[in-house]
């Protein structure tokens, strides 16, 4: 499943909002609050959060969230991603077990 570009989410979403502002960010931050929400390392099904109905949109709206995420983060940061159709994975942070210095 390919994710889509940035834009074409961000006009998409824009359209909602100009159809009803109030319910559209009330679905944004529900959206944004379960995927901020995932323990490291844990994979969510959608279809547990929202309406079938509402899927497309929990789809774009997730999209928008973790390219943004990803965008900001640094090289050791937690990330999400795509498992599938219907599944957002938390991949955990890098942590490596022992800390080694290249310098002296």
């Amino acid at each position: 499943m390919k994710t889509p570009e940035y834009k074409d989410l961000v006009n998409e979403l824009i359209d909602l909002c100009r159809l009803d502002n109030d319910r559209f960010w009330k679905f944004y931050r529900k959206v944004t609050n379960v995927i901020a929400s995932i323990p490291e390392g844990d994979i969510i099904d959608i279809r547990c959060h929202v309406s079938v109905k509402s899927i497309d949109t929990f789809r774009k709206i997730a999209y928008l969230y973790m390219l943004d995420m990803n965008a900001h983060a640094k090289v050791n940061d937690d990330y999400y991603e795509v498992v599938d159709e219907y599944h957002i994975k938390h991949v955990a942070t890098f942590r490596p077990s022992i800390s080694r210095k290249f310098y002296r």
